[in-house]
Order: C-alpha cells, then sequence, then structure tokens
C-alpha cells in the first residue's frame, strides 16, 4: 500500500513494488522506477520539480535505511526499506525479463555482463550501452530511444547517478514504446566485480545504517556534499511532518 511522507508517495511492501513492476510489464507500458535514498529524499525537499519528478513514478521505493526510522517515530509505524540492489537481483532472478543495461564506461559494462550471467544466463544477449558524457538536457534523447525500442526491452537500467539519472528518465520516457526504467544509481560499480571502482559496504555495516560512512571514506568529495544536503533538509522536513501528523491526530 502506498503511502505519502515527507511530500513523497513511497511503496515499503517489497512484494508491492515487484507488483507494481511486473503489472506495468505485462501492459506492455512504459513508466520509470525511483529508489528513494538520501539524496534524491533531500532534493525533493528543496525542489518542488524534483518532488513532482518522484512522484509521477510508477512506484517508488525507499532504498534509505534511516528514512524508514524517522517516518516510524513520526507515525508510529514499522516499515523498513527495500534496498536498490534487492530489488536488482530479484528481478534478475526471475529470469523472465529482457534486460536493457544503459550508461556507466564500457569496461564497467562488459564487466557486468560477464558476472550478471552467473544469474541469468541469457544476459550474454541482451545490450549494455555506454551514455555520451553530457548534461541532461543534450542527450539525443529520440535516438536513445530509438534503439532502445528496436531492442524491446522489458526493464531498463540507467546509472548516471542521483539526480541526473531521474531528469533522464524522466525526458526518455515520452520517447519509448514499453519498457519499465530504473535509476540504478552506483549498482553497475558495486556488481561489476571490478576492483578499482567503489565498492558497496560489507554487509555488518550495512546491517548497522552506516553504509553512508563507508562510502564518505570511498568518495568523499561526492558523498560528503551529498550527506551536508540531507543533513540540512532534515530538520524542517522532519518539524513540518510531525506538524501533518498533529493535525491528522487532534
Amino acid at each position: 500500500m502506498k503511502e505519502s511522507y515527507f511530500g513523497i508517495t513511497c511503496e515499503f511492501n517489497p512484494s508491492d513494488v515487484i507488483q507494481e513492476i511486473e503489472n506495468q510489464v505485462a501492459k506492455k507500458q512504459s513508466g520509470y522506477v525511483v529508489a528513494l535514498d538520501g539524496n534524491n529524499f533531500a532534493i525533493a525537499q528543496q525542489n518542488v520539480s524534483h518532488r513532482d519528478l518522484i512522484n509521477s513514478a510508477v512506484v517508488t521505493h525507499c532504498d534509505s535505511s534511516w528514512l524508514p526510522l524517522f517516518i516510524n517515530k513520526v507515525h508510529k509505524t514499522s516499515y523498513k526499506n527495500f534496498y536498490s540492489a534487492d530489488l536488482f537481483f530479484d528481478l534478475l532472478r526471475r529470469k523472465k525479463f529482457r534486460h536493457y543495461f544503459l550508461g556507466s564506461t564500457r569496461r564497467v559494462l562488459d564487466a557486468l555482463r560477464e558476472n550478471l550471467k552467473n544469474y541469468d544466463e541469457k544476459i550474454s544477449e541482451m545490450q549494455f550501452v555506454e551514455l555520451p558524457f553530457c548534461a541532461v538536457e543534450e542527450f539525443d534523447y529520440f535516438k536513445i530511444a530509438e534503439e532502445i525500442n528496436a531492442d524491446a526491452p522489458d526493464l531498463i537500467w540507467v546509472s548516471l547517478g542521483c539526480p541526473k539519472q531521474e531528469q533522464f528518465m524522466q525526458k526518455l520516457l515520452p520517447h519509448l514504446n514499453k519498457g519499465v526504467l530504473f535509476g540504478s544509481g552506483a549498482l553497475f560499480n558495486f556488481y561489476c566485480g571490478l576492483k578499482d571502482v567503489p565498492q558497496r559496504a560489507p554487509q555488518w555495516i550495512i546491517n548497522c545504517r552506516l553504509e553512508f560512512l563507508y562510502r564518505i571514506f570511498s568518495e568523499p568529495r561526492k558523498q560528503i556534499k551529498r550527506c551536508v544536503g540531507i543533513i540540512r533538509a532534515l530538520p524542517k522536513a522532519i518539524l513540518e511532518e510531525k506538524r501533518k501528523a498533529k493535525i491528522c491526530n487532534s
């Protein structure tokens, strides 16, 4: 069941997230899925256009381990997050979708193809396509969509980083005949198997909700800037959410 908190409509139940995606694929319709991590959340609190973009998704799932804690505290709920990595591999293991991988570098994409064949042997026949390094307004969306439409994938994974990948998906969507787009963030790097690209944190760090610290040490310049944005956005967002909860409960 979708719920709206901090002005963002989100689905917390993993099975419902999967069902929404499968329904969209079955109808042969296009759309996009947003992973609500801390960075997406912070940008949405300061930018109404980005918040509207998120709320226009087929489904938005909570990728942040900390955000459900704040929601649970304010609303006395018991939500948990649904990591993008878990969604990614859940859909791969089903072996019933044609995937399309878009973004990153040729080297990462080739390594990713080799690694993912362990989950679905048909992966080797699927498309792993680089994107040029440019501003989101400068992509040739018609040409990119033309190539995707010719392949007719069910699921399209986009690795450009937040918020660029969300903006890219929104601009590409009108040109697609079908296919569900996903903002996959750093997943291509995490699961390509190359040791010289940023890796995901060990499971015990993830379990302790300290993955953000691991990523700060891995990519300090990029991640510290993101964390500062999140820290700035949180107090006002939480106070506003408490105010709404008080009105609803009075």
